[in-house]
């Protein structure tokens, strides 16, 4: 007897696509979505930020930030996904969702691809698996690269019980708990001294 797969579906909660739902990933193991709760806190702590942004998301999954974000008005989003299964769904919802030319998204793992983003990035999101602690080698490499925009976020969520992520370059400016979750802001070291 063959076992039934099934599919989450994920919705849109606020912006021009509200209410619109999109596929998640079949059963579910390859993604740890974000909860409702956390992404309604990230949403409503960057509010204002979202009007015309351009977005970096990394560790993409189910592209829920992604397509959250151009709902509240971003102008483009570029995500980094490992997983091909996750690429072909986040691009056939962003072309069901009408928004697949405000979206590109790159295949390959974190933090080896990171070398093939361009541009220039308002804000930048990381979700790396809880299990892996990588988020502390991306840091330099986006100083480097310049990723981040005068004025711009970096957003990781972390689970609660990490240790806060020290950087030469960025410096956190905010915390925000919320379930098992933490969302740690980091702005350009220069800006807040």
């Amino acid at each position: 007897m063959r076992m039934f797969e099934s599919r989450m579906f994920l919705k849109i909660g606020a912006g021009k696509l509200k209410g619109r739902t999109f596929d998640g990933p079949k059963g579910g193991k390859t993604v740890r979505p974000i909860s409702d709760r956390v992404k309604e806190a990230l949403f409503d702590i960057l509010a204002a930020k979202f009007d015309d942004a351009i977005v970096l998301d990394l560790f993409t999954g189910t592209g829920a930030i992604a397509f959250e974000a151009l709902s509240r008005g971003a102008k483009k989003v570029v995500c980094v996904e490992h997983d091909r299964r996750n690429v072909m769904l986040i691009k056939k919802n962003a072309e069901d969702l009408t928004i697949l030319d405000q979206i590109s998204v790159l295949h390959g793992p974190l933090p080896a691809h990171l070398k093939k983003v361009k541009g220039v990035f308002d804000l930048i999101f990381m979700d790396p698996p809880f299990a892996l602690d990588i988020a502390e080698e991306l840091f330099p490499m986006i100083a480097k690269q310049n990723l981040l925009q005068t004025g711009g976020t970096i957003i990781l969520q972390r689970d609660r019980r990490s240790k806060t992520l020290v950087s030469d370059h960025f410096v956190l400016a905010r915390e925000h708990r919320v379930g098992d979750s933490i969302l740690h802001f980091y702005q350009h070291l220069e800006e807040v001294k």
